[in-house]
């Protein structure tokens, strides 16, 4: 197997993974709605990396059907993957908190909209969230069916003082009043999500009841796992003058390789980027004759055998992207390789007619012992199985030669 294997497999993969990477805008999760007549409609909807709370959203009951459009005249709640969002016709307070846009005025400059509020926390008492398009952001309660806005707003004071109109802390005295040990918290709270969240569940503990819904905040995750697979490893020597006989063609090799990785995944961009982290025991071996002739009565032969095996650390940047319920992915990185062990081996012989004398010495003298190379790979992954095809290029460990290592793998992953 030679390195061509790259550009008819790995290449057209990787620009294939990048068409639908570039293309493909969407990204369905199992969820449900329900709509105006309180009807459950289970199925896919589009979750984006929202900034802002969404405006609409888009549905399919099956992943092969055609979308639906719905916004919150159309729905009243939907879900997927705790992503929680409700209908709802509120108050929105829209003066700029940023301090160079503050302005000498205490009054709340409302407007009202009919929106998508995120549910932070859904039970007996709950708590939603609205980000609009300036950044803002409001907090909301709900009572009688009504959402209230948690008021606050940032202003001046005789055009030096900066001031802070706290009402919602009372509003949450009062939203809370059968927890009398929260009222210290609620004085200390902030005007953030992380904090009146905070609030709530404090609540919930203090009258020994249970949420219904906790919006749960998006954190990195580690993932752990297997891999195991074969390598096809290539090498070549580029015109060497002084040791002729590493010109020839070196067989390509195949090994098997076994390791575990560990994969940091972000959760921005619905957990798409990641880096992956792996630890892999991989090897090569090969073998050439190289014969240099004076006449046919009298040449060199040269038999040489050069292998390594690695623990091999490979640090790459992956982006994932779903396609239904299979996930594509590229990545692409570093490779670090420690040798454990070698093969360096020649073996010449000088051939005179009927004469021959043999010398025994390494093939490549003076060799490293760490490799550095570049991967770049795709794959595709479902559920906690994954298939990596990756290509890697080097100089190996030949410090007084020029040489060129490429590496094919096909690896099989599993997600403990």
């Amino acid at each position: 197997m030679k390195t061509p294997i790259f550009k008819f497999i790995l290449l057209p993969l990787s620009f294939f993974l990048f068409f639908n990477i570039s293309s493909a805008q969407e990204n369905f999760l199992s969820g449900y709605v329900v709509s105006t007549t309180g009807d459950t409609i289970s199925g896919y909807i589009d979750i984006k990396d929202w900034k802002t709370n969404p405006k609409e959203i888009t549905f399919k009951k099956e992943l092969n059907q055609n979308p639906i459009i719905y916004d919150t005249s159309s729905i009243k709640y939907f879900n997927a993957q705790d992503n929680a969002y409700i209908s709802a016709i509120v108050d929105i307070e829209i003066s700029s908190r940023d301090i160079q846009n503050l302005k000498n005025d205490a009054n709340l400059k409302l407007e009202k909209r009919d929106v998508f509020l995120k549910v932070l926390i859904n039970g007996n008492k709950s708590l939603y969230y609205y980000k609009d398009e300036h950044n803002k952001t409001n907090f909301y309660i709900k009572e009688n069916d009504k959402f209230i806005l948690l008021t606050h707003k940032t202003y001046l004071k005789e055009t030096i003082n900066i001031v802070e109109n706290n009402q919602y802390k009372g509003q949450l005295i009062f939203y809370l009043n059968d927890c009398k040990n929260i009222q210290s918290q609620i004085n200390n709270a902030t005007y953030t999500q992380e904090s009146l969240t905070s609030v709530f569940e404090k609540y919930y503990k203090c009258i020994g009841s249970e949420i219904d819904f906790k919006s749960t905040k998006e954190k990195t995750a580690l993932e752990f796992g297997i891999v195991a697979g074969i390598t096809n490893t290539n090498l070549k020597f580029n015109n060497e003058k002084h040791s002729i006989y590493l010109n020839g063609d070196y067989a390509s090799s195949t090994n098997l390789a076994a390791g575990l990785f560990l994969d940091i995944v972000f959760p921005k961009n619905n957990n798409k980027w990641s880096i992956h982290n792996e630890l892999l025991y991989t090897s090569y071996s090969t073998k050439n004759t190289y014969i240099d002739y004076d006449t046919t009565d009298t040449y060199s032969s040269y038999n040489s055998e050069i292998g390594h095996t690695f623990i091999e650390l490979n640090n790459l940047l992956r982006y994932t992207q779903p396609l239904g319920k299979l996930s594509v992915f590229l990545n692409g990185g570093i490779s670090s390789g420690f040798v454990i062990s070698d093969e360096n081996y020649l073996k010449a012989e000088r051939h005179n007619y009927s004469n021959v004398i043999i010398t025994e010495a390494e093939a490549t003298p003076n060799s490293s012992t760490f490799e550095f190379g570049f991967s770049l790979g795709t794959g595709i992954t479902y559920q906690n199985i994954g298939l990596d095809i990756r290509y890697k290029f080097s100089k190996g460990v030949f410090s007084q030669f020029d040489s060129k290592i490429n590496r094919l793998y096909v690896l099989l992953s599993y997600k403990i």
